[in-house]
């Protein structure tokens, strides 16, 4: 499998192309990685959007900085769940700290 370092954009698909490229049903056996990610290249990268890629100037890309890729990987490291303090103490208390510094960085408390 070779990966082209040069997508378009955005997508060129209609919406429900992915249905006509997937069963109806998930796999009754397992598939090899290489199926899988050949999948993945064929089926899943042409309908998304690339945000990062030099030609897409509808967003800033705030997630490709060297700060957002480290706590990228923390986060799936630690695989939380933290939609409520029950489930990551940590997890929801960091992100009410954080959001405290930003709301006093933009004097917004």
């Amino acid at each position: 499998m070779s990966l082209s370092p040069t997508y378009h954009w955005a997508y060129q698909l209609e919406p429900g192309y992915l249905r006509e490229l997937l069963p109806d049903s998930a796999p009754k056996h397992p598939e090899s990685l290489e199926d899988v990610l050949n999948d993945v290249y064929r089926k899943i990268i042409p309908g998304v959007t690339h945000w990062h890629g030099p030609a897409y100037f509808a967003y800033h890309p705030s997630n490709s900085s060297t700060a957002g890729l480290l706590g990228e990987i923390l986060s799936a490291g630690f695989n939380t769940v933290g939609f409520s303090w029950v489930t990551s103490p940590t997890a929801t208390e960091l992100e009410e700290i954080v959001l405290d510094w930003l709301a006093k960085m933009l004097k917004a408390s």
